[in-house]
């Protein structure tokens, strides 16, 4: 059984290795992105299960990165069965 992808997305070093390490250790594949343009990419190259997203990051904000990954999930739902849950814009 292949384990799920979680995107962790936070530009502080130091709590993305604690937060990779704690997850890789519950059999997590952890990608990290550490800015708004590297969570994107690696949001739309890799097929990924769910995000941890710190919203005040570099280069693309979080709330961007956000809106970025809501438009592109909801275009792929002809294609996959996706479920978006707690990214409402207000």
């Amino acid at each position: 059984m292949s384990s799920y992808r979680i995107l962790l997305v936070e530009d502080d070093v130091e709590i993305s290795e604690m937060l990779k390490n704690y997850l890789a250790k519950e059999n997590y594949d952890v990608i990290c992105a550490f800015d708004g343009q590297e969570a994107c990419r690696k949001f739309d190259s890799t097929p990924i299960h769910l995000v941890l997203l710190d919203l005040m990051i570099p280069k693309i904000s979080g709330m961007d990165v956000m809106q970025h990954i809501r438009k592109t999930a909801m275009s792929q739902l002809s294609f996959f069965q996706t479920r978006i849950v707690g990214m409402k814009m207000r």
